[in-house]
Order: C-alpha cells, then sequence, then structure tokens
C-alpha cells in the first residue's frame, strides 16, 4: 500500500508541476469597492495637487490615498454621470456630464464648481488647447462660447481616441480613415496612417518625445515609429472582441483593454500579451478607460465592478499555483555559498533559476519513501542543503558544479529540528519522556558521498513536553547551548553549566520580561555575538557576551508587533516578516512596504536576503516576491510627494496663496494656513512640520497651522510633510510680512508717555481712594461688630430663664430639700460665672463654649426633669480646645429649641455634633420639637433678637479673611428644626 502511494505522489507530481514556468504575477488592487457610488467608472484623472478624480454614472469623486469625496448635481455639475475628465491649461479641470453639458472645477483643498455649457455632449476624449475643447465632431471656444465644424475634407467617420501630438495638432482615430492628425491651426484634418482593409482603429497612445504611437485595432497593436508601422503584436491578444485602451508604463510594458475580455498586458523583453483577467480580480470586465499617474501606478475604470489599481513597483511576484505551481508554501531559503534560493511546499521543493526566470521542482519526493510535507530548509558553507519531511526521513542534497538537476539526495535519520552554524550542520532529535523531554543532539556533515554524525551529545531538561513547540529551534554554538522556543515563552540550554532557563519560571533575571509570555516564530544568528527573536511581542535582539536584551516594535514605528521572520542584508541590517507588510530595519530608521509599494499581500510569513545578488525574497503561504534591494531603498527614498498650500487665512478672511502676504499686527491675530498631501504608496496618517526663518523644524497636525501675536519681522515659512516617518516631500515655502503695530511708530512716544504720566496719577489716586475706602469700612465693621457683641452679651441670658430658675431654688427651698437647693444655687453659679467670663472677649475656645451649653442643658434638665434628654457628640480628631468661635454662639440656638420646639410638646431631644471639613469648622444643632412653623408668633421677643444677632455675628465672623460663617436653619412641623452652623477655622 506504502509503495502504490509513493507511486501516486510521483505520477502527481509529473503531471501537475511543470519543469519551467515563465512570467511573473502582476499585482492588482481593487479599490474603493464600498466607498464608490457606483461600480460604473467611466475614467480617471490626476490634477495638479495629486489628487485623484474618479468619475462614475452616480457623481463625482475625489481621492487623496485615505478619504475619498463625492460630488453631485447639487455641488454645482450639471448631473450625476460623468463621462470625461479633462485638464485645463490654467490647472483646472472640465467634466462632462452625460447629455447635460461640460461644467469647470477650480482645483484646490475646497474645490469649487461652474457651469460653462449645457449642449456641449461629450462621450469620449477631448482635447483642449488656447481656450477651445476639441471632440471628435467640433470645438468649442472656452471664451465666446461658440462652437465651430471641422472641415470634412476626408469624408470619413470619425473614432473616439483624441491624443495631443506636438505643440500643432492632435491625433484622432477612425474607423475607417485610420489614424488622422489635425492641425488645430489651419483646422485641416490629414490621414497619417491608413487602417488595414481587414482591421479599424480604436485605441491609442502617444508619446510625443520618443515620437512613438501605440494604435490598437480590433485584434491587433501597430506600433509606429514616426507614423511609420515598425512592429504588430498580435500574439496573445483574444481574436473577439475590440482593443478600445491601450497604455505603456514606465518599465516599457503595453496594457490592452479588450472590450469584452478584460485587460492584457506584454512586457518590454516579451513578444506575447498575458491575460491579466485569469489571475487577477479584474476578470473579463468591461474596461472604460486606463490612466498612468505620476508615480507610474495605473488605474484601470471598469463597466460595474469599481475601480482597480496596478502598483509600480520594484517588487516581482511569483504566486503559488500560477508561477511555482504549487499548494503551498512552507519555507523559503538562500544557500549563501551558491546564491540559489529555494522553497518547499507540502510535496516537493523547488529551486528559482535566476537567468530565465524559471521554477525548477526538485522532485524530493523520489529519492524518500512515504508521503511528504516538506518544510524546515537549511544548507552549509559548501551549500548542500538539509530538507526537513515531516512525515518521514528528512534528507541531505549536495550541490554539484553540473547543472541542477543531477544533485544528489542522502536521506538522514527523521530529525525534530535543525540549525546550521559555522562548525556544520546539527540537528535535534526528541525522546519524548515522561516528566520531561531528552534531546539527542547530533552535528552531520557530508563526507565522501555519506552523511556522517560528527558528534552526539545526550541533553534532558525538567520541562513538560507539552510545552515544548516544533519551531525554531537554534544552535549558538554545540559547546555553548542552544534556543528553543515553547509554546509560550522560550527555553535555554547553557552547556557549560549544564542548567536550563526557561523564560515563564526564570528568577535569575537572565530574560526580559517580554519574553515570559511571548509567541516565538523564529530564532537566527544576527551580527556577531547577538541573536534574534521575531516573537508576537516584537523583535527581540540578545547580546550573548553583555546578556542584555534589546526590544522593539511599535514605539520604533514598526506596522505591527508581531513579527513572524528576520533575515539579514550584506550590511548587517534587518528585514522582518509582518502580518503588516515588509519592514526594513537598520537599528535606527525603518522602512515600511506594503500593498501599495507593490507587494502581493501585507500577511508576510517568510523572509530571506541572497548576500551574493544583494537580493531580497519574501513569502506567504502563497506566493513569493522578490526585489534588488539597492532599486527597492532607492524607489523608497526618492518617493517625495509634493506638499501643497491650499488656502491661507487672516482672522478668517481668505487671502491668495500665490502672492506674499504684508499686514499690520493685531493683537489675538491668527494667520492660518491649510496644507494638503497626496501619497498613494502609504496608508500611515499624515505627519507635517513647519520652521520660521530657517530654525528648527516643528510639528503640527491635521495639516492646519495657527500662528499668533507675531512681532514685527519679514518671515520665511516652510512647510513639509510625510507618510511614512522618513521620505519628506519637497518644502513648500511661503512668505510674509508681519508690519509693526501703529503704537510701536516714533510717532506715539509722546503720547504714550502723556498716557503713562496720566495713568500713573489716576491709578495713584485710584489706590489711595480704594484704601481711605477700605479703612473707612474697616472702621465701620468694627464698631458693628463690637456693638452686636454688647446687644448679644444683653441677650445673652433670657430673664425668663433667671426667673424660672431662682423660682425653682424657692420651690426647693420651701420644700425644705437642701441638697437639691445648694446643687441647683451652685450649677446656677457656675453657668453666671461662665457667661461673664466669655462675655469680656471676642472669641472663645471650642471647648469653653460646649462647657457653658452643658452648664446650661443641666440646669435645662433639672427644671424639665427626665423629659428634657440631650446629647453632644465630637469629632474625634477634632481639637476643640484649639479652634475659636464667636462667643455665645451655640447658646441661643440650644435655648430657641428648647423654649419654642421641646416645651411646647412637654420635653424632648436635643443632639449637637461638631466635625471638621474642607477647612471649616461644621456644628449641627437638632431637636425633635413642633417646629418653627407650629410654634407661637408671640414667642419670646428676647430670644427671636438674641437668635438674630448670632445669625449676624456668625456671618460677619471671617469676612476680615474673606472666608465669612454661615449659618442654615431647616424646619419641618411636627418633626423638629435643625440649624446647621459653617465657621472658617481659626486657630489661636
Amino acid at each position: 500500500m506504502k509503495k502504490w502511494l509513493t507511486v501516486w505522489v510521483l505520477f502527481f507530481s509529473f503531471i501537475t508541476l511543470p519543469t519551467s514556468l515563465q512570467g511573473q504575477s502582476v499585482q492588482v488592487l481593487p479599490l474603493l469597492k464600498d466607498e464608490l457610488p457606483s461600480q460604473t467608472v467611466w475614467g480617471t484623472y490626476q490634477d495638479k495637487l495629486g489628487y485623484i478624480w474618479i468619475a462614475t454614472n452616480a457623481g463625482l469623486c475625489r481621492y487623496d490615498g485615505t478619504r475619498l469625496q463625492c460630488y453631485k448635481r447639487k455641488d454645482g455639475l450639471w448631473g450625476d454621470n460623468i463621462t470625461w475628465l479633462s485638464a485645463m491649461e490654467d490647472g483646472n479641470m472640465l467634466i462632462a456630464t452625460y447629455k447635460k453639458g461640460i461644467t469647470k472645477a477650480y482645483i484646490n483643498h475646497d474645490p469649487t464648481f461652474e457651469k460653462i455649457e449645457p449642449s456641449f455632449t461629450v462621450n469620449y476624449d477631448t482635447y483642449l488647447r488656447d481656450s477651445s475643447v476639441y471632440s471628435q465632431e467640433r470645438r468649442f471656444d472656452l471664451r465666446k462660447r461658440q462652437f465651430y465644424r471641422y472641415e470634412e475634407g476626408l469624408g470619413i467617420t470619425y473614432g473616439r481616441r483624441l491624443y495631443p501630438w506636438g505643440l500643432d495638432a492632435f491625433l484622432i482615430t477612425s474607423q475607417k480613415g485610420g489614424l488622422i492628425k489635425y492641425d488645430y491651426h489651419e483646422e485641416k484634418m490629414k490621414s497619417v496612417f491608413n487602417v488595414p482593409s481587414d482591421d479599424s482603429f480604436y485605441a491609442l497612445y502617444v508619446n510625443k518625445e520618443k515620437q512613438e504611437v501605440l494604435v490598437g485595432g480590433q485584434t491587433k497593436v501597430y506600433q509606429l515609429r514616426d507614423f511609420q508601422l515598425e512592429n504588430i503584436i498580435e500574439q496573445g491578444l483574444p481574436d473577439k472582441g475590440i482593443t478600445n485602451f491601450l497604455l505603456k508604463d514606465q518599465e516599457g510594458s503595453i496594457y490592452a483593454a479588450n472590450s469584452d475580455l478584460g485587460l492584457y498586458m506584454k512586457r518590454s523583453q516579451e513578444e506575447t500579451f498575458q491575460a491579466l483577467s485569469k489571475n487577477t480580480p479584474l476578470g473579463n470586465v468591461v474596461i472604460n478607460h486606463l490612466m498612468l499617474d505620476k508615480d507610474g501606478n495605473i488605474w484601470v475604470s471598469s463597466w460595474g465592478k469599481g475601480l482597480f489599481l496596478i502598483p509600480h513597483s520594484p517588487f516581482v511576484t511569483y504566486q503559488v499555483e500560477n508561477d511555482i505551481n504549487t499548494n503551498s508554501i512552507q519555507e523559503i531559503h538562500v544557500a549563501q555559498a551558491t546564491g540559489d534560493f529555494y522553497v518547499s511546499s507540502l510535496d516537493d521543493v523547488y529551486q528559482h533559476d535566476k537567468a530565465q526566470e524559471k521554477w525548477l521542482p526538485l522532485h524530493i519526493s523520489k529519492s524518500t519513501s512515504g508521503l511528504a510535507n516538506y518544510g524546515r530548509l537549511l544548507s552549509d558553507q559548501a551549500g548542500n542543503v538539509i530538507i526537513k519531511n515531516y512525515l518521514n526521513d528528512s534528507v541531505m542534497m549536495e550541490v554539484p558544479t553540473a547543472p541542477h538537476f543531477d544533485k544528489k539526495v542522502y536521506a538522514i535519520e527523521a530529525l525534530h529540528n535543525a540549525y546550521r552554524n559555522d562548525k556544520g550542520i546539527f540537528h535535534a532529535h526528541y525522546k519524548q519522556g515522561l516528566v520531561g523531554d531528552t534531546i539527542v543532539l547530533k552535528c552531520f556533515k557530508l563526507i565522501n558521498d555519506q552523511v556522517r554524525v560528527l558528534r552526539e551529545k545526550v541533553v534532558c531538561h525538567q520541562v513538560e513536553v507539552a510545552a515544548i513547540a516544533n519551531e525554531p529551534f537554534y544552535f549558538d554554538d554545540l559547546q555553548k547551548g542552544y534556543w528553543q522556543a515553547m509554546k509560550i515563552g522560550i527555553l535555554h540550554y547553557d552547556f557549560e553549566n549544564n542548567r536550563t532557563y526557561n523564560s515563564t519560571q526564570d528568577t535569575s533575571q537572565f530574560f526580559i520580561e517580554n519574553l515570559q509570555d511571548a509567541i516565538t516564530y523564529q530564532i537566527k544568528a544576527l551580527a556577531e555575538n547577538e541573536i534574534g527573536f521575531a516573537t508576537d511581542k516584537g523583535l527581540l535582539l540578545y547580546k550573548e557576551k553583555q546578556r542584555q536584551w534589546q526590544v522593539y516594535g511599535l514605539a520604533e514605528g514598526f506596522p505591527s508587533e508581531t513579527i513572524k521572520d528576520i533575515a539579514v542584508d550584506q550590511e548587517g541590517h534587518l528585514w522582518l516578516a509582518t502580518p503588516k507588510g515588509l519592514v526594513y530595519f537598520d537599528r535606527q530608521a525603518v522602512y515600511h512596504f506594503n500593498k501599495k509599494n507593490g507587494l502581493f499581500t501585507n500577511d508576510i510569513a517568510y523572509v530571506e536576503f541572497d548576500r551574493q545578488n544583494n537580493c531580497l525574497y519574501a513569502a506567504n503561504n502563497n506566493g513569493v516576491v522578490k526585489a534588488n534591494k539597492t532599486a527597492l531603498l532607492q524607489a523608497f527614498q526618492n518617493h517625495h510627494t509634493e506638499l501643497y498650500l491650499q488656502k491661507i487665512s487672516l482672522d478668517s478672511l481668505e487671502q491668495t496663496a500665490h502672492k506674499d502676504l504684508a499686514f499690520r499686527a493685531v493683537d489675538n491675530q491668527t494667520l492660518t494656513f491649510e496644507l494638503a498631501l497626496c501619497d498613494f504608496k502609504t496608508t500611515h496618517d499624515t505627519q507635517y512640520e513647519y520652521r520660521l526663518n530657517d530654525k528648527q523644524w516643528i510639528p503640527f497636525e491635521q495639516g492646519m497651522l495657527s500662528l499668533q501675536n507675531l512681532g514685527p519681522n519679514k518671515y520665511n515659512i516652510q512647510f513639509r510633510a510625510t507618510k511614512n516617518q522618513h521620505n519628506w516631500s519637497y518644502t513648500a515655502p511661503y512668505s510674509f510680512t508681519v508690519l509693526a503695530k501703529w503704537y510701536q511708530t516714533i510717532y506715539f512716544v509722546v503720547l504714550l508717555i502723556s498716557f503713562i504720566i496720566l495713568t500713573s496719577y489716576l491709578i495713584a489716586r485710584f489706590f489711595i481712594k480704594r484704601s481711605q475706602a477700605r479703612a473707612r469700612e474697616a472702621i465701620a465693621l468694627n464698631q458693628k461688630i463690637a456693638d452686636l457683641e454688647q446687644r448679644a452679651l444683653s441677650a445673652s441670658m433670657n430673664p425668663h430663664f433667671i426667673f424660672n430658675v431662682l423660682n425653682a431654688i424657692q420651690e426647693y427651698v420651701q420644700k425644705e430639700d437642701v441638697q437639691q437647693t445648694n446643687h441647683y444655687i451652685a450649677e446656677f453659679g457656675k453657668l453666671i460665672r461662665l457667661y461673664l467670663q466669655a462675655s469680656l472677649k471676642k472669641s472663645i475656645p471650642l471647648q469653653e463654649e460646649l462647657e457653658l451649653v452643658q452648664k446650661y442643658l443641666k440646669l435645662e434638665k433639672l427644671r424639665f426633669e427626665d423629659s428634657l434628654n440631650w446629647s453632644l457628640h465630637i469629632e474625634d480628631t477634632l481639637e476643640t480646645e484649639l479652634f475659636r468661635i464667636p462667643t455665645m454662639i451655640i447658646q441661643p440656638y440650644v435655648e430657641n429649641a428648647i423654649l419654642h420646639g421641646l416645651r411646647p410638646k412637654g420635653g424632648g431631644t436635643i443632639q449637637i455634633s461638631c466635625y471638621e471639613k474642607n477647612d471649616y469648622l461644621h456644628i449641627h444643632i437638632t431637636d425633635d420639637g413642633v417646629g418653627i412653623a407650629m410654634q407661637n408668633k408671640a414667642s419670646n421677643k428676647h430670644l427671636q433678637l438674641a437668635s438674630k444677632i448670632t445669625q449676624e455675628r456668625i456671618q460677619l465672623f471671617g469676612a476680615e479673611i474673606n472666608r465669612p460663617g454661615s449659618v442654615k436653619v431647616e424646619s419641618k412641623t411636627n418633626q423638629g428644626t435643625a440649624v446647621q452652623i459653617q465657621l472658617p477655622i481659626v486657630i489661636e
């Protein structure tokens, strides 16, 4: 069974994998599929600012590489079905609307539209010259607003393509009359190339500098030089439909659009057109227009399928099952000794023939038994390659001096992983134990046509087998140790000390924190004494001698924190594979390449560098790209976009951006600059900087800069912008002058001195008067406080209370209750003494005030016997002996609560609480009496007077320090009254 399975695999390899494949894939990117108002795109146009304008049958759109802005009838167009766009001599644009005339667009950051001629219908190309619009049938003078017919001396039906030729003429195709040149000075037409009897002309491409013309027939492309036939290209073009558009890119490749069968391309070194519809998102679309932008990108407009972009790129792409003809790429490898490039797949290994651009299947499966699943690729100093077969024995392939297909293949025992260092090829075979793992390390070399084991070492770990990952595995040196990626974290074994380091458990500071839960995709030797780890936590670099770690990621400008693979070029610089593109890192600068730079995908899994040929390879499971390093970096470094100064505003009044500005300075004056940058190569957010008079560059955001309070001077301001953090745009300079303010002139000096003298006099007079007024206010305040204190003293003791106390004493005397009489007299005497002592002071400590209130409440309780209850709550941290309050500030409210609140109901409870909050002393007095509403309006006027005086004293307390006190009284019927006193904290 195994034998027949092997035969089947070999047969399948022969019938599905050809020995040579030509050509590389072309990258085609669908654009704005969900953003466009319609998927029918008639054409595109790039304006002087770099914006791409897109004509659809549902509106006109403008694209800056990031945002899409749409314009319709409501914005000033004749209609929404836009059929044609063309540049004007002044840099603005003409827009044709289907059967509804033309509109002029004024190109600016915020474009405006002007309707010109409602009856001018344009369905195809036009040509603008000397303020006239030339169409297929007539000329329209923009100044006179008149139409003029061409001279019809040829008696033919004119075609649909029209292109300028030099300064005096334009070319137009004709289905019967051939290629026609029209001299717009003489207004005459002349046939310069006749149509073959079996063909008709539809498409036209003109290169004025090279005097080259491409004319498209139904199934042929005619190459003309000076209107003489140079070549006819028909190989690869379909035998039906018509060639309705032609374009030639910067590399000389020709693109031909078929009306029914999509887009075809012929590279400059080839003779045959290839259909791009088979292997790209284009499919068999009807193409309405082709445009080459200033960066060399090709924009493809289609009927019903939207807009496509073919980026100009230094990358050459080889797609799986198209160029390489395999079902999945497992790994890529460059043998540095020979410069050979290999790709492993599930079924075979392929070598790239650089000279002929061919992929050679090596048919490794013929030399091994069983099914194949090839993955890891390594090579030694001689160029011999070791190939890992995950399903059976691995093999070593000897590289001969003879042709590639004479390579010899040697079987090696099954290996788990392998790594080559300077001493040969080492590989590790795992014997999984119950608790840990045992690793047999062996060194192999090819000696006398035999694979021999040079060394062998057994290493044991106390690490669970489930934690060990299959890849990657790295030997720094057989005598020193090796590194092993686990499912989470990294394992390092030190041969010299016979010790294992585990990043998830190690506490010896051998690892950095980032490695604890990192997933490692690749481990490679980089520079001398340096190991690189590609992880999902960034790029980790480890210097062995110093035992130092460095981490690089998003903070350094990487597009992703996940690094899948690492390669080193001949200068020691790093190339990184990430899910968001390819990264070049020279330990300082970061260059980011993605689909907009020509990669066939952003998800790059493998990267290798051919140091012999200065060539880079990058891949994922679906394809491979290669690029010359020098050309790639030059294309990136030379990519400078132009930055445009769109609008200048001075205090919201728009100024011209093409003329130096001069204005007189005004306080809080704002000069605003608005800029625009179009860049289709990168997806990063735009970064802007400016500098004044050649000083340092200063960043600003969103392309809008506002300058305020500029001093009198002549200013030269420069702007620049970038989207990739390195390639700055060419600077956009501008000059403006700020004139001196009117009061900075020499004629203003006398007036200024007079004003200063007068102002000084008025200010001095003002302060003197204000000081006198404050003195009078202070005297009045002191007098008021003294008056209130005197009135408070006179009102502090309620005569009724004194009378009631004396009656109570008399009652005890009549009862001959000597003990109670003496106690009552003693307490009353203490209270009178405290009142007299307090009356001599403006303020007393809170502790003394509370003692006075307690004495008062004790006497009242004797009168009420058991029907009066009271409690005092003081915050533990409150320093009552230090905090001072106005004299007799609490007693009037307590007395009022007893007399008006509790007495009518025959008793009750009074609660007093004191605490500190927000630098204020808070005193709360509550009772459960009848409330203010139930109190008798004819109540004791003495207590009402005392309460009113107390309120005024509270409000005046602290007024001198600008922190007056306050009092708040709340009462509910039959629920009692609450008094909240707030006093500033005063410590004496």
